[in-house]
């Protein structure tokens, strides 16, 4: 024997061991393509919380901007409220004035 024969390796794989190899290669990328896709639509699903959080906040940070122009009075009460819940009220006043009067412009 010479040294390149000792080098090659002895392959004894029958046909039906390489279908059960490839039966069990496929298994395993289907869980693995399930489990990334429930990965990635839980991640699109966070993804869209939060830029309806951001879009909410833009929107109240533009109607605290109007309402600071334009309907001064509410907006010195939303500023110079220091309890939470009243704070929100007012909020909501703002938002709902903002909404009525000056968006759909």
């Amino acid at each position: 024997m010479s040294e390149n024969t000792m080098l090659v390796p002895q392959m004894g794989i029958t046909a039906e061991q390489a279908t059960a190899n490839c039966e069990e290669l496929a298994k395993a990328i289907r869980e693995i393509t399930a489990g990334v896709l429930t990965t990635v639509n839980s991640f699109c699903r966070w993804i869209q919380q939060v830029a309806a959080e951001v879009a909410a906040q833009q929107e109240m940070e533009t109607a605290l901007r109007w309402a600071s122009v334009d309907n001064r009075p509410l907006y010195n009460r939303y500023r110079h409220t220091k309890k939470k819940r009243i704070r929100k009220k007012y909020a909501k006043r703002i938002l709902e004035w903002y909404r009525t009067e000056v968006a759909p412009c």
